[in-house]
């Protein structure tokens, strides 16, 4: 009996020496920035003043340029004209209907 609550104890210890390891920020596996890295706050969000001069970033023209192609893309998509065999066969249907009315 004396054997068990030993190993017992051994394992509670383990797991108790484990709880308190450093812990790791979640969802991340590297160190945190150095200090003073970051930009403190100035109190404007995304750090732009109102009213001012905003310098565009690189990508923003071509991802403009791609988003008005795919608007244009799903506009034209929905205007094209059905093509379909079951509309080709309906008016084949109506034609064929209206030759035998008018005989």
């Amino acid at each position: 009996l004396s054997d068990m609550m030993g190993l017992l104890g051994a394992g509670v210890r383990s797991v108790r020496a484990g709880a308190r390891a450093v812990p790791r920020r979640a969802g991340s596996s590297s160190a945190p920035p150095p200090p003073g890295t970051l930009q403190p706050p100035n109190g404007f969000l995304f750090g732009e003043p109102p009213n001012g001069v905003r310098a565009k970033g690189g990508y923003e023209l071509p991802m403009e340029i791609l988003f008005a192609g795919i608007a244009l893309f799903s506009v034209a998509l929905c205007m094209r004209p059905d093509q379909s065999p079951r509309t080709w066969a309906r008016e084949v249907a109506k034609a064929e209907v209206a030759a035998s009315k008018a005989e």
